[in-house]
C-alpha cells in the first residue's frame, strides 16, 4: 500500500522537507538531492519528484528537500559546501531511531544532487547504493567511490552538454564502476527522453535498494 508523505522544516538553517509519513525500521531508505540551486532545481524537478512518488508507491522511506535559499529552505547558496552538511544532517534524520544503522540508506542525486550525494555516500561503509544521474563529473571533483564501485550505478545522457559521455565513461572506469547506462539522444535535462530514462533507474532502484 502507498505511503503518503508530510512535509517538515530541519536543521539551522530549516531545510524544506518532504518524506514519508511514517518511517520503518529494516525498509529501503532513499534520500533524493536535486540540480544545481542557482539554475533552477529543486525538489520539485520531475525526475526526482516522479522518483519520490515511485518510492511512495513502493512503501520506501524516502526523503526529499530544498537546499538552501530554494523554495522555503533558509540560508544561501554555499557552493557545496554547507550543502555537504545538510546532506549529512539529513541521513542523521531519516536514520534517527533505526537499530540497523545505514544499511537499509540509498542516495539518489541528479546534476549538481549527484556531486553532493557522491560526497556524503563516500563517508558511509554500509550504505547500500548511489544512484548518479548525469553526474557533472568535469564540473565538480568527485570523491574516490572506487570501494564501493559495485554499488554505485550511473545514469548518463549520450548528449549531456555538461559532461561528454566518453568523460563519464572514463571516470567509470577509473572507478572501477560497471553499471552504467546510457540514455540514447538525450540531453541533460532529459527533455523528451524522461520516460525512457526513468525505465531505465526504477527497475535499478528496484533491484538494488
Amino acid at each position: 500500500m502507498a505511503q503518503s508523505y508530510i512535509s517538515e522544516f530541519v536543521g539551522d538553517p530549516k531545510i524544506e522537507l518532504q518524506r514519508s509519513s511514517e518511517l520503518r525500521s529494516a525498509r529501503p531508505t532513499l534520500l533524493l538531492s536535486h540540480p544545481h540551486p542557482l539554475y533552477g532545481g529543486s525538489m520539485h524537478n520531475k525526475i526526482i519528484d516522479q522518483v519520490f512518488r515511485k518510492a511512495l508507491d513502493q512503501s520506501w522511506n524516502v526523503l526529499r528537500y530544498n537546499s538552501r535559499g530554494v523554495g522555503n529552505s533558509q540560508g544561501a547558496f554555499d557552493e557545496g559546501r554547507a550543502e555537504y552538511e545538510d546532506l549529512q544532517m539529513l541521513v542523521s534524520y531519516m536514520l534517527r531511531g533505526q537499530t540497523d544503522q545505514n544499511s537499509y540508506l540509498s542516495l539518489l542525486g541528479y546534476s549538481f544532487g549527484s556531486w553532493l550525494s557522491a560526497r556524503v555516500f563516500s563517508t558511509l561503509e554500509h550504505a547500500k547504493a548511489l544512484f548518479l544521474i548525469a553526474p557533472p563529473v568535469g564540473m565538480f571533483e568527485f570523491p574516490d567511490l572506487s570501494k564501493f564501485a559495485d554499488r554505485v550505478h550511473v545514469i548518463a545522457a549520450e548528449k549531456d552538454e555538461l559532461v561528454s559521455l566518453h568523460s563519464l565513461e572514463c571516470f567509470c572506469k577509473s572507478q572501477s564502476i560497471s553499471s552504467l547506462h546510457v540514455i540514447e539522444d538525450a540531453d541533460h535535462l532529459f527533455v523528451g527522453s524522461s520516460v525512457r530514462m526513468l525505465k531505465t533507474l526504477m527497475p535499478l532502484l528496484e533491484k538494488h535498494l
